[in-house]
């Protein structure tokens, strides 16, 4: 069933993305800036954790501190030990960020271990629901491959107290699928926790086109009312661009 979404019902959606090797004050300025459209402001900025007071600040002068501040940690290969994870939460909620996008241990769970990637999400997500603020768990659903894995990681993010399951980094080649995303609908469901735990659409979503397949799925198995940014977002730098062009 296709199921259409305007352009601008899909700006607040948005979580615009710039995590660069090559970012700095001015281009984090420059995407806070991108964030406030004519057409309304989109959901959250995300950026690496260095620029979130840089894009705090950017946001007070645009006008626009109802736009949310997301940044990664544990990221992007989800190895990093759990005092630093903790660490990286902790400067990141002081410096500002009111979302947390933090990386599940996937290799650790490939090679067998739950009990250390349950533990540090439970741990970012105790910290960080203390401070208010958000956690969006990144599976990499790329990496896991295999459902799996892709529905082990997803129950073990919900179990931990995620608030949003989020597919990729966008750092390897294989960033969010459609058959990945109907896999994390399905552990939702399955958990009945469809009224407080979303989802993230990020990697490779680039166009309205590339937007609407996800939207499609979401509408025909969680209703149209579910799309708000409470419950989804699309992670994405170039989408953006597309939807104004659109609008």
């Amino acid at each position: 069933m296709m199921n259409t979404v305007a352009a601008k019902d899909i700006i607040p959606l948005l979580d615009l993305t710039s995590l660069n090797d090559s970012d700095n004050e001015s281009s984090t300025r420059a995407l806070c800036k991108k964030a406030v459209t004519a057409h309304g402001h989109v959901a959250a900025v995300c950026v690496y954790p260095q620029w979130v007071s840089c894009a705090r600040e950017a946001l007070a002068e645009f006008g626009a501190t109802d736009i949310e501040l997301a940044t990664v940690v544990n990221f992007p290969q989800g190895n990093d030990d759990q005092a630093t994870v903790l660490a990286q939460t902790k400067r990141a909620l002081d410096d500002g960020a009111t979302e947390i996008d933090v990386v599940i241990p996937y290799q650790a769970l490939i090679d067998g271990d739950e009990e250390s990637p349950a533990a540090l999400l439970k741990a970012v997500c105790e910290l960080t629901h203390q401070r208010g603020a958000l956690v969006k768990v990144i599976l990499e659903t790329g990496a896991l491959e295999s459902e799996k894995f892709i529905l082990l990681a997803a129950g073990i993010a919900v179990d931990a107290g995620a608030d949003f399951l989020k597919t990729s980094t966008g750092k390897i080649a294989t960033g969010a699928t459609v058959e990945a995303v109907d896999l994390l609908v399905e552990t939702i469901s399955a958990k009945g926790v469809a009224d407080h735990v979303g989802i993230k659409v990020s990697g490779g979503v680039r166009s309205k086109a590339d937007a609407d397949a996800y939207l499609d799925l979401i509408i025909d198995h969680l209703g149209k009312d579910w799309l708000s940014a409470a419950h989804f977002r699309f992670g994405a730098s170039s989408l953006l661009d597309d939807l104004l062009d659109q609008v």
